[in-house]
């Protein structure tokens, strides 16, 4: 014999998976806020990279590189309109100016102490999807 369900009634149903993922983040927001809030802001951010850059112990006078790997994790392409530092000891360029989705690309940053002691600077990519900082760091001896 065949048994009777009630009509509308589904083994599965999509809604349910929706309200079940909307109930997890939300207890995920309320125990881990500031943690959410990264990973959103990194979704956000215009490419995929390292935040920080440690470059060590660099001679005075002396000028070191870093390689920094871009990630263009957007379905649209990504201009780079500038890529400034906030100090003349660093220079950072980029290797291509307009990134298409899903593709990478490099940014090389420059350092060249000015002074004795441990630094920090901070690059800023603009672009057309905003603005994205890195840090960079170095100890100049």
């Amino acid at each position: 014999m065949k048994k009777l369900q009630p009509a509308g009634h589904k083994k599965f149903a999509f809604h349910y998976v929706v309200e079940i993922a909307a109930i997890v983040l939300f207890i995920a927001g309320a125990f881990f806020p500031q943690k959410l809030r990264a990973s959103y802001a990194k979704l956000r951010s215009p490419f995929y990279c390292q935040d920080v850059v440690a470059f060590g112990n660099i001679a005075m006078g002396k000028s070191a590189r870093h390689e920094i790997k871009l990630l263009n994790a957007h379905f649209s392409p990504v201009e780079i309109k500038a890529a400034t530092a906030s100090c003349g000891c660093t220079v950072a360029k980029p290797k291509e100016k307009v990134v298409s989705s899903f593709q990478r690309t490099s940014l090389i940053v420059e350092v060249t102490p000015k002074a004795k002691g441990a630094g920090s600077e901070t690059v800023e990519i603009t672009t057309n999807h905003g603005v994205q900082r890195v840090f960079v760091t170095f100890n100049a001896r």
